[in-house]
């Protein structure tokens, strides 16, 4: 089962300002490293569905976020961009069979999220037929032009929220309380145990391409 993974930095555990989100700036490591182990987890969760070919887009600002050392063998990772219109989930066609979404965040001008935005910080609403526009909304879109159906999304609760039904799953995500502010789970329980997070981003991209997988 071959399955695409799109990641982004916004909607992971504990990113809460933009110097987090920004290579250049120290406190950038920990959430380099907090969306490296979400997606290493959603990527556990897939091969014990039985995915045995995933590939990883790292879709936030220069693409060069996830540790490529902490990923499984089975793992090809795309860093960096070329320029595709199909940017964040740039390498998809219909030879997927399902896609992943991991770390994104609610839409432009969304309350909810400090970090909301569409494509760019400069937009305050972005709209499509009328209705708000997240990067979920575009990408996952993108996916099923090329006859890729979305199984898992892990992100804001906002976008959660946003997205559902056209989200099959709700990977975790920071309860995001203010423009200023968000509510994160622990990022380390007891030593067998991962951060809630990534327990919910592994058990429920398992669970939700196994339930796909029967159909394809």
């Amino acid at each position: 089962m071959k399955i695409f993974i799109s990641a982004d930095i916004e909607g992971t555990a504990f990113t809460t300002y933009w110097d987090e989100t920004e290579l250049k700036e120290g406190v950038y490591a920990r959430a380099a490293l907090e969306m490296t182990r979400e997606v290493r987890a959603a990527v556990g969760g897939a091969v014990a569905a039985g995915a045995d070919e995933i590939v990883v887009n790292d879709a936030h600002d220069f693409g060069i976020n996830i540790d490529p050392n902490e990923m499984p063998e089975c793992v090809e990772l795309i860093r960096g961009w070329s320029g595709s219109p199909l940017s964040m989930v740039e390498g998809i066609d219909e030879s997927f069979d399902a896609a992943m979404f991991v770390g994104w965040h609610a839409a432009a001008g969304r309350y909810g999220n400090p970090l909301s935005h569409t494509m760019s910080t400069k937009t305050t609403k972005v709209t499509l037929n009328g209705l708000p526009c997240s990067e979920f909304v575009l990408y996952s879109w993108a996916c099923a032009m090329n006859g890729v159906p979305t199984v898992f999304l892990a992100g804001d609760q906002a976008l959660i929220d946003d997205s559902a039904p056209s989200a099959a799953e709700n990977g975790g995500g920071e309860e995001r309380l203010g423009r200023l502010y968000a509510l994160s789970f622990s990022a380390e329980g007891p030593a067998a145990d991962p951060g809630r997070e990534r327990s919910c981003a592994q058990a429920g991209s398992q669970q939700r391409l196994h339930s796909a997988s029967r159909a394809f």
